[in-house]
């Protein structure tokens, strides 16, 4: 046998893989199976990618026989961490509706010889994410970029669920320029402890984490809405500004700076009504932030 052919038994293993995989995405209430949508022969054109999944354009054939462009995200497959988040992804995911959350169309499996690797299906944001978005289009109402943000997070907040990772590069923009919440690999909700994150998921991007995610004894606690508050104040006050939170140190060095008391930004404007607003976003204490609703009520009036 050649050396570069895959065994047979691979083949079989890997296609089992995938049949307990169908099974425990039924299982769980995961919708959409697109599988038979895609063709993943075809050229796919690279978007981004991470240590957990790679993004790709690629096109979508639906049953009336017209096809798109859409964005998949794909996982391998490789390790029970990763299935598990996939899983869980899909979970919470899979349940959202909303016009500042990135639609959901499905996912998919694709075996290629004794891989096995796991896909969502979504809407691909030409505009890309909008720290890049705003690189490109400075002069943009930021204002409204923001009230979105904070529109689709107060969806998930009333639904008991935690985003966990709130930061620029996980909202993407679309083609009317309108924001919306992407990667919901960290996410949780409050009362299903199946979608609870474990192992490697327990981290986050220091720079957007609140402090009590970031100073702990022993084991990181959960991340909480009043957690997202903080990334979300953020990553609002990135916009508004252009500057990265503790962009004056290393990412090593951030703990140190929250030991002491630093806020991630030095300033805010005295003038700026929406700056003030999410100067509450970073109370130290959890109990002392203030809730989405809040934040959102207080932009709108």
């Amino acid at each position: 046998m050649n050396g570069m052919e895959t065994s047979p038994l691979a083949l079989l293993t890997a296609e089992k893989h995938a049949q307990q995989f169908r099974y425990e995405m039924a299982r769980r209430g995961v919708r959409g199976d697109v599988t038979d949508m895609i063709d993943f022969n075809e050229e796919k054109a690279y978007i981004a990618g991470g240590s957990y999944s790679h993004v790709e354009s690629v096109w979508y054939y639906g049953d009336d026989g017209t096809r798109r462009k859409v964005c998949l995200k794909t996982l391998h497959l490789a390790t029970t961490p990763n299935g598990e988040r996939f899983l869980r992804e899909g979970k919470i995911w899979s349940s959202l509706n909303h016009p500042n959350v990135t639609p959901f169309y499905g996912w998919a499996l694709h075996v290629s010889g004794p891989d096995v690797h796991a896909c969502f299906v979504s809407q691909l944001c030409t505009e890309g994410s909008l720290r890049k978005y705003l690189r490109f289009n400075p002069n943009v109402p930021k204002s409204k970029m923001i009230r979105e943000i904070a529109a689709g997070l107060l969806y998930l907040h009333d639904r008991g669920l935690v985003h966990g990772d709130v930061k620029p590069t996980n909202v993407l923009v679309n083609f009317d320029g309108r924001a919306m919440l992407c990667d919901f690999g960290l996410s949780m909700a409050i009362d299903d402890s199946s979608t609870h994150p474990i192992g490697s998921s327990i981290f986050t991007t220091v720079q957007f984490s609140a402090p009590e995610l970031v100073m702990f004894e022993d084991q990181p606690p959960p991340r909480t809405k009043s957690s997202d508050v903080w990334a979300f104040g953020c990553t609002a006050m990135e916009v508004l500004s252009g500057r990265k939170p503790y962009e004056w140190k290393h990412t090593l060095r951030i703990p140190d700076e929250m030991k002491k008391g630093v806020l991630p930004f030095r300033e805010f404007r005295s003038n700026s009504r929406l700056e003030t607003i999410l100067q509450y976003c970073f109370a130290w204490s959890p109990n002392h932030r203030p809730t989405m609703s809040q934040v959102y009520t207080n932009m709108l009036s």
